[in-house]
């Protein structure tokens, strides 16, 4: 699995419309495109952490926002967790780490 490498200054942490965002557009109640992936930080004293965020694209699909903590595990239906855990979260493991540079 390799690493993409995204300087912090450039992503906004939180929810908000990236594409909005990005280019100002307003899309009312559709939805952004976003999906898990794994995201390596550091904590103060340099050590590395990894976590399953939700993370967010533009339309040109560059990452424009990620959500301000890691993905909790729950849901209102044993079957939805079911389906989160066995065809969501596998996703976020096929796809290449980022890495955000402080």
């Amino acid at each position: 699995m390799s690493e993409e490498i995204l300087d912090l200054d450039s992503v906004i942490s939180g929810s908000q419309d990236p594409n909005q965002l990005e280019l100002d557009l307003e899309f009312g109640d559709e939805p952004a495109y976003w999906n898990f992936r794994i995201i390596k930080s550091y904590t103060e004293s340099g050590e590395e952490i990894y976590g399953i965020y939700e993370v967010h694209y533009n339309v040109e699909g560059v990452v424009v926002g990620y959500t301000e903590y890691p993905f909790e595990l729950y849901s209102d239906s044993l079957s939805d967790l079911k389906q989160l855990i066995t065809k969501e979260l596998p996703k976020a493991l096929e796809e290449e780490v980022l890495t955000f540079k402080n």
